[in-house]
């Protein structure tokens, strides 16, 4: 069996790293809602109903329900798409069930259900993940994903380990290791990523986030760098990202910057630019520079009628 050059090996455990990104940012996009109600009503049963009808985007409506008895919490999210005769029929299920096993330990279970034409329910993902937190704000969260066979049983695809810890009280370090399923039908290390994060004087936030990646020979490569500063002034924010990749030679170098300034005012209105810039230029040979690709400016303002525009 050949093995795969460094190059090669980077890149495909780059991409397997943006699709776990991606799946985990979707998870907790779709338990925002939920997780902020159970803060506020933690001992109570609610359920409620929403509707999206976006213009380019398929008609939903997601109702949600929250019930606690004792230390056990079940959130159910049930999505339901818009039917040809205009009703809505079942799309998706997802059922997050956390139970508090003890003061410093938290296990949660997530299941998400898909639903064919004939409106059969089918377990297509399970989630479980168990978090520790010590006394010192330290903590160990460990989550593994799990899908079925050809035959429905469960099989293990994905699981991370996360370890924080707080070395100062405005210092956090965060270590995580994802592993995935290797040739011989376990799971082994593929991304490992190295994230710390400090507050300094008057608001500002420093971080940077190391991804090491399988180089092919047994070793661990940086992969990827990302630097990212946060300043809070009043009611202005300004945050710089850069991310830094390693060249053909293995050499870091910055290939992408992200300006963003957000500012507010008294009565509400918003603005925000963001500015993006890259070594990459669509339609043109990069000379190895940083070059402004995209500007984006945001703006919301409220009439006096109330209403956001």
């Amino acid at each position: 069996m050949d093995v795969p050059t460094t190059t090669n090996a980077a890149r495909l455990s780059r991409f397997m790293l943006l699709a776990i990104a991606a799946c985990f940012c979707c998870s907790l996009a779709l338990w925002a809602q939920t997780s902020d109600s159970q803060s506020d009503q933690a001992n109570k049963s609610w359920t409620t109903t929403t509707e999206s009808n976006g213009e380019t985007a398929e008609p939903l409506r997601t109702i949600e329900t929250h019930t606690q008895s004792g230390n056990r919490t079940l959130d159910k999210q049930l999505v339901q798409r818009r039917a040809m005769d205009g009703g809505f029929v079942p799309y998706q299920d997802i059922e997050k069930e956390t139970v508090q096993v003890d003061d410093g330990t938290v296990r949660t279970t997530t299941r998400t259900f898909a639903h064919d034409a004939d409106g059969g329910r089918t377990l297509v993902e399970v989630v479980e993940e168990e978090k520790h937190t010590l006394a010192g704000g330290d903590s160990k969260v460990v989550r593994s994903t799990s899908d079925p066979d050809v035959n429905g049983d469960l099989q293990v695809i994905r699981r991370q380990i996360e370890e924080t810890k707080k070395p100062s009280p405005n210092v956090e370090d965060t270590k995580t290791t994802v592993l995935l399923p290797d040739v011989n039908g376990g799971l082994a290390p593929a991304v490992k990523v190295h994230e710390r994060r400090e507050q300094g004087a008057n608001g500002t936030i420093d971080s940077q986030e190391t991804t090491l990646l399988p180089d092919g020979a047994g070793n661990w490569a940086v992969g990827e760098i990302r630097r990212a500063t946060t300043r809070q002034e009043g009611d202005q924010r300004s945050t710089e990202e850069r991310v830094s990749l390693p060249d053909s030679e293995g050499k870091l170098g910055e290939v992408s910057r992200t300006v963003s300034n957000e500012a507010a005012t008294a009565s509400g209105d918003t603005s925000k630019t963001v500015e993006t810039y890259s070594v990459s230029i669509p339609g043109a040979v990069g000379d190895g520079s940083l070059h402004l690709v995209k500007r984006a400016i945001t703006s919301q303002q409220t009439s006096s009628t109330g209403q956001q525009v």
